[in-house]
C-alpha cells in the first residue's frame, strides 16, 4: 500500500507546529493565552485549505508550498544568529513533538500501534534533540505551554492523516498501518534536512 499512498501532507504539520511557540515565550494572562491559540488555529485552518496557484497542483501540494514559504519568511525574520537558532529549535519542538508524540497517541486511537515508526523517527534525530533539550534548559517554557501545544497538534495530525486517508480512499486505520508497516520509508518522506534546510543547517552547524 505504501507506494500507492501520497503522503507528503503531514510535512505540513511540523511546519505549522511551532506559530504557537514562537508566539507564546512567556507567561500570558488566560485571556491572552486564548487569543494566541485562535490566532495559530485560523493560521494552521487557513494553510490547511491553500488553493492549488499553478495547473496540476493539487490541494496538498498548496498547503505544503504555503506552510513552507511561511517557515522560511519566519526564519528569514531573524535578523540574529541566536534569533535564527530559536526558530529553528521551534519548528524542530513541533516536528518532533508530532511525529514522536501525537500522530502515535492518534493511530492508537484507531487500534493501531505505530510505536516502530516512532522509534525510527526518535532514532533518526537523536542529535537534533539533544541539541533541543539543551536549548530548552537555558530557555525554559511557560508551564502551560506544553498542554495547550498538544491540543494544537492533536487537533492537526487528526486533520491531517483524515485528508490523507481520504484522498487516498482509505480508512485513517490503514492509513496508519501503512506507517506501523513501513515505518522507515514514512520516516525517510519527512526528512528535515530536504523540507526545512534552513532548520537543519541551524540545528547541525
Amino acid at each position: 500500500m505504501y507506494k500507492k499512498l501520497n503522503v507528503n501532507f503531514h510535512v505540513v504539520a511540523f511546519l505549522l507546529a511551532f506559530f504557537y511557540l514562537s508566539v507564546h515565550r512567556v507567561a500570558f494572562s488566560q485571556n491572552i493565552e486564548s487569543q494566541q491559540k485562535a490566532a495559530t488555529e485560523a493560521i494552521l485552518n487557513e494553510i490547511n485549505k491553500a488553493q492549488p496557484k499553478r495547473q496540476g497542483q493539487t490541494q496538498r501540494e498548496a498547503s505544503i508550498e504555503a506552510a513552507q514559504e511561511l517557515a522560511k519568511k519566519r526564519m528569514e525574520k531573524a535578523t540574529t544568529n541566536d534569533a535564527k537558532f530559536d526558530e529553528a529549535v521551534n519548528i524542530f519542538r513541533g516536528y518532533y513533538l508530532i511525529n514522536a508524540f501525537s500522530r502515535p497517541a492518534y493511530c492508537k486511537k484507531h487500534n493501531v500501534s505505530i510505536d516502530r515508526f516512532a522509534q525510527e523517527f526518535i532514532n533518526a534525530y537523536r542529535y537534533e534533540f539533544e541539541v533541543m533539550r539543551l536549548h530548552e534548559i537555558k530557555n525554559s517554557l511557560p508551564k502551560n505551554t506544553a498542554k495547550l501545544f498538544d491540543e494544537i497538534l492533536s487537533k492537526q495530525v487528526a486533520t491531517e492523516m483524515e485528508l490523507t486517508a481520504k484522498q487516498n480512499n482509505i480508512s485513517v486505520a490503514d492509513y496508519c498501518r501503512d506507517m506501523r508497516d513501513y515505518a522507515q520509508q514514512h520516516v525517510k518522506l519527512m526528512d528535515l534536512k530536504t523540507r526545512a534546510p534552513a532548520v537543519y543547517q541551524q540545528l547541525n552547524k
